[in-house]
């Protein structure tokens, strides 16, 4: 079994259907929201990426980049980044796995903690904005 081939079966696993982009990315929804999975073949690395959470309103770059470098702080096991246009937010977990099983944890864990992130980066910017 190649590595994409794993992963797919780690999701189907997990309850999640991954669908396969016309590029050959693939993607899977978890609380109406669309991850990528990007990984490279015969590595046991592999990242889920929330792209493009968060809209930047023109004039608020700097806040932006505050929130971002506060939920990479706080969170830890996620990293949140304004892109280089300074227009868009996106998160990002990226893990190493042994084997399935620890490859099952990751992508588990990691699904949960891009769940939270928007939710979390939002609370926090509310804090800012009252």
């Amino acid at each position: 079994m190649n590595t994409k081939e794993m992963v797919v079966q780690v999701f189907d696993e997990l309850g999640y259907k991954v669908q396969e982009q016309d590029n050959g990315s693939l993607v899977v929804s978890y609380q109406m929201k669309e991850m990528l999975v990007l990984m490279e073949e015969d590595s046991n690395y592999m990242l889920l990426m929330l792209p493009v959470f968060h809209e930047i309103k023109e004039g608020e770059e700097t806040i932006a980049l505050a929130l971002c470098n506060r939920v990479n702080r706080e969170m830890k096991l996620v990293k949140v980044y304004v892109d280089q246009t300074a227009e868009t937010v996106t998160a990002v977990c990226e893990f190493y796995y042994t084997d399935k099983g620890s490859l099952k944890n990751n992508v588990d864990m990691s699904l949960q903690i891009l769940g939270l992130v928007r939710t979390i980066y939002r609370n926090m910017e509310m804090e800012c904005v009252n």
